[in-house]
């Protein structure tokens, strides 16, 4: 990494995290078998009560940045029973994610019963930097279930009840909303939806 690009990246590094948002995270401790045992085995019930809970806690909006695409080991009730309370609440954003395997493009999303939902969803997909560091990331993307912004930007528009205005970047702006625009640039010079753009 040249000097030059270093000194840029480093104008980025900066500490700017809200101190409204607040990050429940699944520790090594928690996936013991002691514990709660492996994350694939663990029920769905368990997540409907962080959601419960975390709503009970007056949350504004809650994102679970996992892609359930397996059915549950407990049976398709705790998948439903996840769903029934995402449809009770209606807050929460789960997460869904694109790849390319042998230069075809493929999807993973949450299982059909808990699509049911009716969750908002939002790509966990990242950049890494030469140095390893996440600067950047993808706006939205173009997917058959439409076009879907990424896992923070859905946070964000479900927070603000934001709704889409133009999904693309002209002169380096992502109009997020009628009243928000997003500084971004592309890697390609290209405004259609179906391309992978940066902020």
């Amino acid at each position: 990494m040249s000097y030059q690009q270093n000194l840029q990246n480093k104008f980025y590094d900066y500490d700017s995290a809200s101190t409204e948002i607040v990050v429940v995270a699944i520790d090594e401790k928690s996936l013991k078998p002691d514990a709660l045992g492996p994350l694939t085995q663990w029920p769905r019930m368990n997540y409907a009560k962080a959601v419960d809970i975390l709503n009970a806690h007056d949350a504004a909006v809650i994102g679970i940045d996992i892609t359930f695409p397996d059915y549950s080991i407990a049976g398709p009730e705790d998948d439903k029973a996840f769903a029934d309370t995402l449809i009770e609440y209606g807050n929460v954003v789960l997460a869904s994610r694109y790849f390319f395997d042998s230069g075809e493009r493929g999807y993973e999303w949450p299982n059909e019963t808990i699509l049911e939902g009716d969750s908002t969803l939002g790509w966990i997909n990242i950049q890494l930097d030469a140095d390893g560091f996440v600067r950047s990331l993808p706006l939205f993307y173009q997917s058959e279930k439409g076009v879907i912004d990424a896992f923070s930007l859905a946070l964000a528009r479900t927070y603000l009840r934001a709704e889409p205005s133009d999904y693309r970047v002209i002169d380096g702006y992502f109009d997020y909303s009628d009243e928000i625009s997003i500084p971004a640039w592309t890697k390609k010079d290209k405004t259609s939806g179906d391309e992978v753009h940066f902020m």
